[in-house]
């Protein structure tokens, strides 16, 4: 993911404000392409997700028969109808991060694309952001990205991931996050300006703290 944003010019910090398992997400419908390329991770990646899903589909099911099965019998019983389920789930979400964590492997060695990063890459080149850009730039043009995308709640996750994080580092961030977006997105951001103060950052007064009144 880092490799994919320094294309366009990001400074590896920036890159933290995506949360990865949206890339992951959108990833997955993009599976196929491991079958062109790396076939064997394919099958990999296809037994990881088949077991997990064949496990998480029946956790329920078989617990219930299980309960109904086992109390005419004795009550005692009823505790195996309840651990069953719970180790076939707790089972079925291990094998779902295996075959999260082999995507993401073929997602950095190049394997795999995934749709998603490749749209926020696009939207962020088209931005045309100067060399020295700090990352707090970065930040609010890779979140104005996804809004570009459609995907607002995507957006507002980002902002999230920024506030406690590249906000810290340097209080220039702060400053040039939001000089972006009041010059793209002026209209959200007293949001960003309320919740960067509660984190107790430093917000000089120029920035609107409330929603501009309807005429």
């Amino acid at each position: 993911m880092t490799a994919s944003f320094a294309q366009a010019g990001a400074p590896a910090l920036a890159c933290q404000v995506v949360p990865f398992h949206y890339v992951l997400e959108s990833l997955e419908s993009a599976a196929v392409q491991l079958c062109e390329k790396v076939p064997l991770q394919a099958e990999e990646y296809d037994r990881l997700k088949s077991e997990s899903e064949f496990r998480g589909g029946v956790a329920l099911p078989l617990g219930v028969l299980i309960g109904l099965m086992s109390a005419p019998i004795s009550l005692l019983l009823l505790p195996v109808a309840v651990a069953l389920p719970l180790g076939l789930i707790f089972q079925s979400h291990q094998l779902r991060q295996q075959s999260r964590k082999l995507l993401a492997v073929c997602l950095n060695l190049g394997y795999a694309r995934s749709p998603l990063l490749d749209g926020l890459v696009a939207a962020v080149k088209r931005m045309k952001l100067p060399e020295d850009a700090s990352s707090g730039t970065w930040s609010a043009a890779i979140a104005l990205a996804a809004t570009y995308l459609g995907d607002w709640e995507m957006s507002t996750q980002m902002k999230h991931e920024f506030y406690p994080g590249l906000s810290a580092e340097e209080p220039k961030n702060v400053q040039d996050f939001l000089d972006f977006l009041m010059a793209h997105e002026p209209d959200g951001v007293w949001l960003d300006v309320q919740e960067l103060r509660k984190l107790g950052r430093e917000v000089n007064d120029m920035y609107p703290t409330e929603p501009e009144p309807v005429a």
